[in-house]
């Protein structure tokens, strides 16, 4: 920008609904703001990850829910996880509390695992869309047997 350049975590960049120079957007990038680049860090050693998404039809691109997970592992046990949805709340939602169930699994273990079960589970849908949970968590069980 006009100011010179800024770094950032993405969270902060992409906090969802903010209001910037009198506009709503999902973004903190001002008008006079060009992104330049995005970093991201090398996998670590042990890393796998997947990412689904669910549509109404295979015709349309965008997804109801989506889901990433990426998994950790060093000896076979889950060591650090990411489980983030999309599509279920303004933002992407990371769900700390799945990724706590999945810690010290062995990796033969995640697809078994009750993860699945307490996902979202603060969610608070509203009347017509509630469905999406119900399909976020049959999304991330299917994402657990593919990873």
């Amino acid at each position: 920008g006009s100011y010179g350049r800024r770094l950032l975590p993405l969270a902060n960049f992409l906090p969802g609904n903010i209001w910037v120079e009198g506009r709503l957007q999902s973004h903190t990038l001002s008008s006079s703001e060009v992104l330049e680049s995005v970093r991201l860090p090398r996998p670590r050693p042990g890393t796998r990850s997947v990412f689904l998404k669910s549509r109404i039809r295979k015709a349309f691109d965008f997804a109801i829910v989506s889901v990433a997970v990426v998994l950790v592992t060093d000896g076979g046990t889950v060591v650090d996880s990411r489980v983030v949805f999309g599509g279920v709340a303004p933002t992407p939602y990371r769900d700390r509390l799945v990724e706590r169930a999945l810690f010290g699994l062995g990796i033969g273990g995640v697809s078994s695992s009750d993860a699945p079960a307490s996902a979202l589970s603060d969610a608070a849908p509203l009347q017509n869309n509630a469905y999406k949970v119900d399909v976020a968590r049959g999304l991330l069980k299917e994402a657990l047997l593919q990873v």
